[in-house]
């Protein structure tokens, strides 16, 4: 669903691949060692492809490096796809998610990562964004902060 088996189709070459065990010779052994993480590699960009899925309201979105490029009057001269390639999960289960990796940073085991200026784990130049993707442009992933506490998921 999120990808992870797939390349990701940014616009580089080069792009590497993720290794996992072929399912048809998966055994008893082979199912032991998976459970810990054992034979699976995902590249970095795949990784963050999955992960901006998980906060981008559900939706998989092929990366890209550069946004758009203009020619010296200002026309476009490419502008990268914007399109989602496919929803993984479903809204509410991101909204949960977003709560949930906030709560982290706000009040538990990540709570050292939280800013003062912001009020978030976000950078204070460039308050609630990523540098990868998001909806309205596939270079930065949008954080939604929400105002309830994981208290309220219980």
């Amino acid at each position: 669903a999120f990808g992870l088996m797939d390349s990701t189709g940014i616009d580089l070459p080069g792009e590497g691949s993720n290794d996992f065990w072929d399912f048809n010779s998966f055994g008893i052994t082979e199912l032991a060692t998976a459970s810990f993480g054992q034979r699976f590699t995902v590249t970095p960009i795949s990784l963050i492809t999955a992960i901006n899925a998980v906060v981008n309201g559900g939706y998989l979105y092929t990366p890209h490096v550069v946004q758009s490029i203009t020619d010296s009057d200002g026309n476009a001269v490419y502008t990268a796809s914007t399109e989602a390639v496919r929803q993984v999960i479903s809204e509410q289960t991101s909204e949960t998610c977003d709560e949930i990796l906030e709560g982290v940073v706000n009040s538990y085991t990540g709570k050292n990562a939280y800013r003062a200026v912001t009020e978030s784990p976000e950078r204070p130049e460039r308050p609630r964004r990523w540098w990868t993707m998001s909806i309205s442009s596939p270079l930065w992933v949008p954080l939604r902060r929400t105002t309830r506490r994981l208290s309220s998921l219980r």
